[in-house]
């Protein structure tokens, strides 16, 4: 019994970095769009040929959307802020939360629609 409870705690202890990731709340998580930037520009395509200018773009088009996303996440209902919001993912980017903030929006309209 008493190593149950241990398990438990410990647990408990190793899911609190997990939630404090999500954050639903105050705002959106935190992504170093720098870090995705740079990720995704050493994909195939590239919109300018030149790394330095597509990094520029891209870090624009970001902050872009991250302000969108800030200055509407009040109205963004709680079950859409934790499926699409996701940090820990792999490249986590501000552009893809929005495109689904805007989707589940849609699809939402499209359902209530007769």
């Amino acid at each position: 019994m008493k190593s149950a409870f241990c398990i438990l705690v410990i647990l408990a202890f190793a899911m609190i970095p997990a939630v404090g990731k999500t954050r639903v709340a105050g705002g959106p998580p935190h992504v170093d769009i720098q870090k995705t930037c740079r990720a995704s520009g050493s994909a195939v395509f590239s919109k300018t040929g030149d790394a330095a200018s597509d990094l520029k773009i891209c870090m624009s088009v970001e902050q872009a959307a991250r302000e969108q996303m800030i200055k509407h996440w009040a109205t963004y209902p709680v079950r859409d802020k934790s499926f699409c919001a996701q940090p820990a993912q792999y490249m986590p980017s501000y552009i893809e939360w929005l495109t689904c903030f805007e989707m589940e929006r849609d699809l939402k309209t499209i359902r209530t629609t007769p």
